[in-house]
């Protein structure tokens, strides 16, 4: 298991991810307990059937996520992006 300054590397995000989204079974309360925990939302997400989980928005995130983490880019830039790429994508007839 990799790791990053904020919990788990991407790799192991990503693993994770999809072991859960592949599960046809019901997941323990005792399993992914780390994941559940520090990545909440995440898991709410590819868990809950009501909500719509955005596999390029989750790959775009933790392609923000490295350069942040890497130092190429610092957080306020990378947020900014993203909020300009998402808010295009879900309002285009805004500008």
């Amino acid at each position: 298991m990799s790791s990053s300054v904020d919990g788990l590397g991407n790799e192991d995000i990503i693993r994770t991810v999809k072991e859960i989204r592949s599960r046809k079974d019901e997941i323990k309360q005792d399993e992914y307990v780390y994941f559940k925990k520090r990545y909440e939302h995440l898991y709410k997400m590819i868990t809950d059937k009501d909500m719509n989980f955005d596999e390029e928005a989750f790959y775009t995130m933790l392609n923000q996520r490295s350069k942040v983490l890497s130092g190429k880019q610092d957080i306020k830039t990378s947020s900014e992006e993203i909020s300009t790429k998402f808010f295009t994508k879900y309002h285009p007839d805004l500008k």
